[in-house]
């Protein structure tokens, strides 16, 4: 099946799915099924039937359609990380397309139907991304309904994963259960453990803080690395949302503009390395991550080369820079 059938078939799931889970907001209210049910009720042939079991078949087999529906959306979000992906290689690798940058920024960081409609304008037919965005432009329309609601794909999974403490326990399970099964060869341990081999002071204790508030207590060492480079694109987003706000506010000054542009342009190199980290953490490919890792750190210190003391950024980035070194330590008792 072509990558633009299946991405537009499997946000048509996604919605048909939420639609499922939002009869009634409060938890309590939504309906509790099994997942082959609630492909049944969400989709309607046999097609996107067959793709809905296929993406749910490591679901349970009976949950809240909220637990389907949030799963769904994370299969559909890795779609959009696909697309900035495949415009940030053509980057690296000498294009100059001016393009190919919006279409990485306005995938990153705006709303779904504004990233795709910027990324698609300039570009040229026959573009190597120009299929990827037809797609992804593709199942934003559906997504947008009748009403052509502007969606923020990361707000809407934040406010999935506040909401329903049953997707995250799900997660978390799944998570920690599938990276044991693939990874044979990985080390099975405590995350105390896991962070007196990986780190020395000051970066023991952030260690710590981080996987004492969301790991298992007993894992994978794939499990933790994957976790905390997780947490590091997600204080990736924190940050340029604020250099965004400030810079829309006209907070900044004049001669730091261009640092915190640089900044925000660094900080998509970086989300990006370190989803590439996740995608090969959690198939077991280690190949790539190291220097992905490595890409993710220059990127934050390149950024706070350029800062000013005292810029509200400054800290916000030295936090992220610590933040990117536990997850590249962690991942080094992997990879090496």
């Amino acid at each position: 099946m072509r990558k633009g059938a299946v991405t537009s078939s499997v946000l048509v799931i996604l919605v048909s799915l939420a639609a499922l889970s939002t009869v009634g907001y409060a938890c309590n209210q939504v309906p509790f099924l099994r997942w082959d049910e609630d492909c049944l009720k969400a989709c309607a042939t046999a097609a996107l039937y067959n793709l809905c079991q296929e993406t749910l078949q490591h679901a349970p087999d009976a949950a809240e359609a909220s637990v389907y529906a949030l799963l769904a959306a994370r299969f559909a979000g890795r779609s959009y990380d696909d697309s900035a992906g495949a415009a940030e290689r053509l980057l690296a690798a000498g294009s100059s397309v001016p393009a190919y940058r919006r279409c990485v920024d306005r995938y990153r960081y705006a709303d779904a139907a504004a990233a795709v409609e910027s990324c698609g304008k300039g570009l040229a037919a026959g573009a190597p991304l120009a299929a990827m965005n037809a797609a992804d432009r593709d199942r934003t329309v559906v997504a947008s309904g009748p009403e052509r609601r502007k969606i923020n794909r990361r707000n809407m999974m934040m406010r999935a994963a506040r909401t329903l403490a049953l997707a995250i326990l799900l997660s978390l399970a799944t998570f920690s259960l599938t990276a044991g099964d693939a990874c044979g060869n990985v080390p099975l341990m405590r995350w105390t453990d896991a962070c007196f081999k990986a780190c020395r002071p000051p970066l023991y204790s952030l260690c710590q803080e981080t996987l004492r508030q969301h790991a298992p207590a007993v894992a994978e060492l794939t499990a933790y690395a994957v976790l905390a480079a997780r947490l590091a694109r997600r204080a990736y987003d924190g940050t340029v949302g604020r250099a965004e706000r400030l810079i829309a506010a006209g907070s900044v000054p004049g001669d730091q503009l261009q640092a915190y542009l640089r900044c925000i342009d660094r900080y998509a190199t970086a989300r990006i390395r370190m989803v590439g980290v996740v995608t090969g953490l959690t198939s077991c490919d280690f190949s790539r991550a190291g220097k992905e890792y490595a890409d993710a750190v220059a990127a934050m210190e390149s950024c706070g080369e350029g800062l000013a003391a005292g810029t509200p950024l400054v800290a916000m980035n030295a936090a992220d820079r610590d933040l990117t070194m536990v997850a590249y330590d962690l991942g080094a008792l992997i990879v090496g």
